[in-house]
This record gives C-alpha cells, sequence and structure tokens, in this order.
C-alpha cells in the first residue's frame, strides 16, 4: 500500500511539474499586446539661423519616430507632415545640417497627421570650436498645447543642445 502511494504521489508530483512548465512556456510570449488607442498629437517648429556651411552634417541631427495609435501593425504609413507636405510611408523622419541651408534662417515643422503612441523625438545641435555660433529656436506642442518654447539658443562649441522628448 505504501509503495502504491508514493507512486501515486510520484506521478502526481511529475504530473503537476509538467502542467507547470507547458502552461509557463513561450508559446504566449509571441502574442502581440496592442497599443492602447489613445495616443499623442506632436507638432515641432526648429528654426536654425546662422549655420556655417561646412558640409558638416553631423552638427545637427534631429530623428522624429512613431507608430499610429489606433494601428498597432502600423498599416498606417502616413504618420507626418513636413512644412504641411505629408509623407508617405515615412514612420521615421531624420534631418541633419544639410537640411538647414546656410545665409538665411530655415523653419522646419514637423507634426504627426494621427495620433501617435509613444512617439520618440530627439533634437542634437552641436557646433565644433572654431565654426561661428548659429541660432535655433525650438517649438514643441503635445496635443495642441505648447510644451517646450525655446527661443534664440546660441550653439557655440561648449554649447549644445540635446533633448530627447517621449510622450
Amino acid at each position: 500500500m505504501k509503495k502504491v502511494l508514493v507512486s501515486t504521489f510520484r506521478g502526481v508530483f511529475v504530473f503537476a511539474i509538467y502542467a507547470m512548465m507547458v502552461s509557463c512556456g513561450k508559446s504566449g510570449s509571441n502574442k502581440v499586446t496592442p497599443p492602447p488607442t489613445n495616443g499623442h498629437t506632436l507638432k515641432f517648429t526648429i528654426t536654425v539661423a546662422g549655420i556655417a556651411s561646412t558640409g558638416n552634417q553631423g552638427l545637427i541631427n534631429l530623428v522624429f519616430n512613431g507608430v499610429e495609435a489606433a494601428d498597432p501593425t502600423n498599416k498606417t504609413k502616413t504618420l507626418w507632415k513636413i512644412n504641411g507636405a505629408e509623407q508617405q510611408n515615412q514612420t521615421l523622419l531624420k534631418f541633419n545640417a544639410l537640411d538647414f541651408p546656410q545665409g538665411k534662417p530655415t523653419t522646419i515643422t514637423i507634426e504627426s497627421t494621427v495620433p501617435l503612441y509613444s512617439p520618440v523625438v530627439n533634437l542634437h545641435f552641436a557646433n565644433a570650436t572654431l565654426l561661428p555660433a548659429y541660432t535655433i529656436s525650438v517649438k514643441a506642442e503635445e496635443d495642441g498645447k505648447v510644451q517646450v518654447d525655446d527661443e534664440s539658443i546660441s550653439i557655440t562649441g561648449a554649447n549644445i543642445y540635446d533633448h530627447t522628448y517621449t510622450y
């Protein structure tokens, strides 16, 4: 009787371990959890004035990245407008110093066309020590409300502007 009880207990124990391993397996971890449908609309207005024409595109590095909140599979590819023109099939936008020509102030307005889920915007402005300073202005709006309004920031070899915005 004792051997039957021990044998039954071992069988139940092994089955319980097996059941836990199967239920905790990786098969369910491949499921995509859709993001919430409420996202954020963004609008960035960036002005650069007085940048020296050095051909060094690395002085400015701007990146805008997003996924439509209502479409977690990202089937909608028109997420951004640049100066009012929709950017077809662009979920990621990049700008560098060559996008801001020397000799005149240049303003670029980037805005989302739809609410975005967890958008990330990185703005990096730098300068070389021997180059003349240039100025930038950055206005960031989230859901129609101004969040950042940095005016006439001087970018020198010692002063950079490096901001990452996540929503």
